[in-house]
């Protein structure tokens, strides 16, 4: 994700963002990384715009 001026996402999506990344590799990053990182993906797209 991006950081500085430009970046109109306050600290608490941004902490929200992480917890759900943390979240998603404990629930499903050991039998499927490929679906984690996808939504992962996904996640960080949506809270770009």
């Amino acid at each position: 994700m991006r950081h500085g001026a430009e970046d109109p996402n306050p600290p608490a999506l941004v902490t929200a963002a992480t917890t759900s990344r943390q979240w998603l590799n404990a629930q499903m990053g050991n039998s499927t990384p490929s679906i984690s990182a996808t939504l992962v993906r996904i996640w960080e797209t949506l809270l770009s715009y």
